[in-house]
């Protein structure tokens, strides 16, 4: 059987067993808000089938599992703020969906559904407002857990008075060495001390993208040129030297003290989105089409032509078939390089990647039943089905693989602007 014959079947059974709230109704990520770690994170990819083609989904699922994220806000005590589990990345995807059509004003009632979903926004916008200061007083800038994923949040509902704001606090709390830029943290979890992080999911590339998507809003921005072409720069100017042992060309984080001091070693780092060379390299490259550097766009093409050569485990780090750190992530990152640039190496290497994701099928011992991909939730048997981590991810490259794009998804997990 071809290949795209059987990613068909695939989702097919995938999208099967995600309907049927009964198989996925114990999870956390069911009964939990976030974009990138529960329910809305479903509904999202969902949704991106159902415009895709809908017939591969009833439009009366995806408005019970959007009345479900409803019922978990009306139940919720609490409400986390940030993009991947909270307000932020909801109320981003209320906004999709309101752009998407999929609801109508001449229905009545699609027409209630919209009036909530403006309401929602309204309260929405006031909460996330008073968290900027919030994030500001602690320094938390996580694009998944902290202020800019509040400033995507702005972005979308055009509030750039807001999204200055944040800009500007990145400004301030910017460091320039020469001609670069870049932004410093505290390592709070492992390494205990400030450091310069090189990640997609919450370093300076994040910080990148943020900037960027703002420029391509407002393009006259010297503030933001400016600050993007800095982080360009240090990235550009800090690549390692590939030889026998070292075969990345980020790390995943640099002490800052020793990038200060010009005393730190090469280190190696996994292909994924989340840090190392491919995630990093897609959002410089995404970065110099916008910008139109066609030097950039060379180098960083070259370069990622060794990045998809990468597919020994021992190179890869590669363990498991989601999206964050694993092989369906590596197919649509990709699948965009390919997209971006007609070089079949990228198309081949997408090809690989997705081989790769269907053998994780029936890998495991802990099997989600009927399906097979195996994506337990740390400390627990529990599966997850999210769209960072879990099966969602693994249909949205599914699908990434066999359509020409999935305009909404890949904007949430910041492929596109």
């Amino acid at each position: 059987m071809k290949l795209k014959q059987i990613i068909k079947n695939e989702i097919i059974e995938i999208l099967d067993f995600v309907q049927d709230w009964d198989n996925i109704s114990k999870s956390r990520n069911s009964n939990h808000l976030g974009l990138l770690s529960g329910l809305t994170g479903i509904l999202l990819v969902l949704l991106d089938c159902y415009i895709i083609d809908p017939r591969l989904i009833g439009k009366h699922k995806i408005r019970e599992y959007l009345n479900r994220t409803f019922d978990i806000i009306e139940n919720s005590e609490t409400l986390m703020t940030s993009y991947c589990d909270g307000l932020a990345g909801y109320g981003c995807f209320l906004i999709k969906l309101k752009k998407s059509e999929f609801f109508t004003s001449d229905k009545k009632e699609d027409f209630e559904v919209l009036i909530q979903i403006d309401e929602l926004l309204s309260e929405t916008d006031e909460i996330l407002e008073n968290q900027i200061d919030v994030f500001m007083s602690y320094d938390e800038r996580d694009i998944l857990h902290g202020l800019i994923g509040l400033g995507i949040y702005f972005l979308e509902r055009d509030n750039y008075n807001l999204v200055d704001k944040i800009v500007d606090y990145l400004k301030e709390n910017s460091f320039t060495i020469e001609d670069q830029i870049f932004w410093k943290k505290y390592e709070k979890y492992k390494i205990f001390t400030t450091v310069i992080d090189m990640g997609t999911a919450h370093g300076n590339a994040s910080v990148l993208y943020f900037l960027s998507k703002v420029f391509s809003k407002n393009p006259t921005s010297q503030k933001v040129e400016k600050l993007i072409k800095g982080n360009l720069n240090f990235y550009l100017q800090n690549t390692q030297r590939l030889d026998e042992i070292i075969y990345s060309y980020f790390p995943s984080m640099i002490r800052a003290e020793d990038f200060e001091n010009k005393t730190y070693t090469a280190i190696n780092t996994r292909l994924a989105w989340c840090y190392g060379d491919l995630g990093v390299f897609n959002t410089i490259l995404i970065i110099a089409v916008l910008i139109d550097d066609k030097e950039i766009i060379k180098d960083v093409v070259n370069k990622l032509e060794n990045v998809a050569k990468r597919k020994l485990e021992t190179q890869t780090g590669v363990s498991d078939a989601g999206f964050c750190h694993g092989a369906s992530g590596n197919s649509i990152i990709f699948k965009n390089i390919y997209n971006l640039t007609g070089k079949n190496i990228f198309l081949n290497a997408s090809k690989y990647w997705i081989e790769e994701t269907l053998k994780y099928k029936f890998k495991d011992i802990n099997q989600i039943p009927k399906i097979g991909y195996s994506f337990p939730i740390v400390d627990t048997e529990e599966q997850n089905f999210s769209l960072l981590e879990g099966l969602s991810g693994v249909l949205f490259s599914y699908l990434s693989y066999i359509t020409k794009n999935q305009t909404l998804t890949e904007e949430t997990l910041f492929l596109k602007f």
